[in-house]
């Protein structure tokens, strides 16, 4: 047979190179066929894979000449007939050459005897010698995965160290400074602070001036107080002290005046009887406290109650829901863990994460308004407002204005309708004016600013106004106008002077905390949850500590506090709540990316049901991340084994859902598949209505999250609680219109 012109395929055929060999030959491999690098590696792992068609033979060759410079192995094969005379062949097939891969013997055979086994030479036999060769490599690469994790737990370990002595400095010159001054000691201790601050009270009060003299006396001037009612009153002086002194730190005026408002002495004598007294924050709670939606990570304000759906049906006053004492036999409150899990779904961290991956893609793809549509489905309220205003900013860059103003449009109006409650709707006009700021739309920033202020000005509970308050003073501080943010810092911390229950007063510091901190004031920002923490004994009610300490530690992670975090969860006392922190930690670690972190805390659970959802987070991330895919597997058997423990069926459905729809955002359709199957099967079987209830929505809610809405619809005749399959309609319907605009 000649050939005439004939045409040839590259065909790729992976590399024998390891380590940081083969992590070159990724790279030039990326660079020759201008993909990524995580591409590159994808390629390079797929033998037999088509990587160039058509060529003729001397670009083909050419082209087989770069790749097996570079240690990728790869071959020509004619890509069809034509151009080819065909002529009379001979009978016999030709021999074919066979090469020991352990000794490079080669040996002939011909074509009609069957290929070897062995070979002549060495005599090792070929399919163990793959095997073993296999079984190798795969060692190999997850050697390098665990230096690599050893590596980056070494530098973790290292930056805090850094951060400790950069702290410890930054105090040190603060009290030098402050004796400069003539200002009061920033003491370690702040039981110190608050003592000194309550005997210059008391002195005053024996001398017949009250506070008013107290005041006077903190603040080394003749002037007239300034009203409580906007300020708070006793130690929070201190802080107006400092500001008319001439130095105004807001950060550290804060730390003053929080550490004089959540007095230990105060808290302790507050705490419900019977707790222990060294510290009533480790009073004992039952397992299924109440469920907690948390606060919206960023939003403002106090805590809302545990609700699914728009209907409430969750909350603890209704029928089926969770209550104190009702704990099962063996300890368990499966009820309570249902609602806690119906809850969390309200504001799924993973769903967020695919629903960014998927704005990113269409956007790079060019469709705008599909991106515009998604941002809206985000669950997260400051993260819906800050993602749609990056992507109208880089809308704006790249020319299209129409669809820029167009999405500001659709934020601004999203705005608008944001519950009252925490000052949501101040923190999304805080959110957006940054932006338009930032943009250099200085004339629409400030009116934004604006209608953040009126909002404000409407706003009655004190725990809404200093989450309000602290919204704008780090919006004006971000627009450089430090002396109007002055006003509203005073303005925040009087009205968390003005909460009068503990608990409430202590749910306050998260958002509070969050403001100083994007006012460029991290370190005081982490003392003030640290504050918080070290008086969590002050909330009388332990499903309330819980709560609280849940929240504060998911805020501590969000800024980057690993410590303060774990230091919150480590003080909620039931095992089910604390596994629950933890388990959101795992998911706020995994969407800031440290992947590392999120497996050690994983593995620091130690109820199988939250062993078994963190597993299944961690190992969907690890399946995305082309050097963690070789642990993923045994993340999933984690996953697996946990769920073997579990004992009450509808706990089993809840995870088992959970899990399945990791399986589908994976990839592995025949296991989301089981698993779906299996969680209906479990769910059906449940004998007590009310959890079998929950267990279905529960269903349905993760076959919608996984795009399937047809099977989730069908879950919805069977649950019998009238207001859980109201509000999962409604759920659903709007999970079906993210499903649309999510596109195929």
């Amino acid at each position: 047979m000649t050939t005439n012109g004939t045409r040839y395929d590259l065909v790729l055929f992976g590399s024998d190179l390891q380590g940081a060999e083969r992590a070159q030959a990724v790279s030039r491999l990326a660079q020759l066929l201008k993909v990524a690098p995580e591409q590159g590696a994808q390629i390079l792992e797929q033998r037999g894979l088509v990587i160039a068609r058509g060529l003729d033979a001397d670009t083909g060759a050419e082209t087989q000449r770069k790749l097996l410079a570079i240690g990728v192995r790869c071959n020509l094969r004619p890509c069809s007939t034509s151009g080819l005379t065909l002529e009379l062949a001979a009978v016999e097939a030709p021999p074919t050459v066979m090469t020991c891969p352990a000794c490079g013997h080669v040996q002939q055979v011909k074509g009609d005897e069957p290929a070897p086994t062995t070979c002549e030479q060495c005599e090792i036999v070929f399919a163990k010698y793959e095997n073993l060769a296999k079984e190798k490599k795969e060692r190999e690469q997850i050697r390098q995965t665990l230096l690599y994790e050893q590596q980056r737990s070494l530098e973790r370990d290292q930056r805090e160290q850094e951060e400790r002595l950069a702290q410890q400095r930054r105090r040190q010159l603060e009290d030098e400074i402050r004796k400069q001054l003539g200002l009061p000691r920033l003491m370690a201790s702040r039981t110190g602070l608050i003592s000194s601050a309550a005997g210059i009270y008391l002195l005053g009060l024996s001398m017949g001036a009250g506070g008013l003299f107290a005041y006077n006396l903190l603040s080394g001037s003749g002037t007239i107080a300034p009203d409580p009612k906007r300020f708070g009153e006793g130690a929070l002086a201190m802080g107006q002290a400092a500001a008319e002194s001439g130095v105004f730190d807001p950060g550290m005026v804060a730390e003053m005046q929080v550490s004089a408002l959540l007095d230990p002495a105060a808290g302790a004598a507050a705490a419900e009887p019977g707790a222990a007294a060294t510290d009533p924050g480790f009073a004992a709670t039952g397992p299924g406290a109440a469920a907690d939606t948390g606060a919206i990570p960023g939003a403002a304000g106090p805590l809302p109650n545990a609700s699914f759906g728009q209907s409430g049906a969750a909350r603890p006053g209704q029928p089926g829901a969770a209550r104190a004492g009702t704990a099962a036999p063996d300890g368990s409150d499966a009820l309570g863990f249902l609602d806690s899990r119906l809850a969390d779904l309200k504001n799924d961290t993973e769903w967020d994460l695919y629903l960014l991956g998927r704005i990113q893609a269409l956007h790079e793809r060019g469709a705008a308004p599909q991106a515009m549509a998604l941002v809206e489905h985000l669950q997260d309220p400051e993260l819906r407002f800050d993602r749609g205003a990056r992507l109208a900013d880089d809308l704006g860059r790249e020319g299209r204005s129409a669809d820029a103003e167009n999405l500001y449009l659709r934020l601004g109006a999203a705005a608008d309708q944001q519950p009252d409650h925490a000052g949501a709707r101040v923190a999304a006009y805080a959110t957006l004016a940054r932006h338009r700021h930032r943009a250099g739309r200085p004339t629409e920033a400030a009116g934004l600013l604006q209608q953040a202020m009126s909002m404000a000005a409407t706003l009655t509970a004190p725990a809404d106004q200093a989450a309000a308050e602290i919204e704008i003073a780090a919006l004006l501080t971000d627009l450089g106008r430090p002396a109007e943010a002055r006003t509203h810092f005073q303005a925040a911390l009087g009205a968390l002077g003005r909460i009068q229950a503990p608990a409430a007063r202590l749910a306050a510091i998260p958002p509070l905390a969050q403001g100083y901190a994007k006012a460029g004031y991290r370190a005081s920002a982490l003392n003030l949850l640290d504050e918080a923490t070290r008086n969590i004994a002050s909330a009388k009610d332990a499903r309330e500590r819980e709560r609280i300490l849940g929240v504060i530690a998911q805020t501590n992670a969000q800024l980057g506090d690993r410590q303060g975090a774990m230091g919150a969860a480590a003080r909620i006392a039931a095992p089910a709540g604390k596994d629950r922190a933890l388990h959101r930690l795992v998911a706020t670690e995994l969407a800031a990316g440290r992947l590392a972190d999120a497996i050690e805390l994983a593995e620091g659970l130690h109820t199988p049901a939250y062993q078994a959802l963190a597993a299944g987070l961690v190992g969907l991330r690890q399946t995305a991340l082309p050097a963690y895919r070789p642990l993923a597997a045994r993340s999933t058997e984690r996953a697996a084994a946990a769920v073997a423990l579990l004992t009450n069926p509808a706990e089993q459905a809840a995870v088992t859902a959970e899990l399945a729809r990791f399986a589908a955002r994976g990839g592995d359709s025949a296991a989301a598949e089981r698993g779906f199957a299996q969680a209906l099967r479990l769910a059906e079987s449940v004998p007590s209505l009310p959890e079998r209830d929950r267990a279905l929505a529960i269903l349905a809610i993760n076959e919608a999250l996984a795009l399937r809405l047809a099977d989730a619809r069908t879950r919805l005749p069977k649950i019998a609680d009238t207001q859980l399959r109201f509000a999962l309609t409604n759920d659903l319907a709007v999970l079906g219109d993210a499903a649309k605009a999510v596109g195929p």
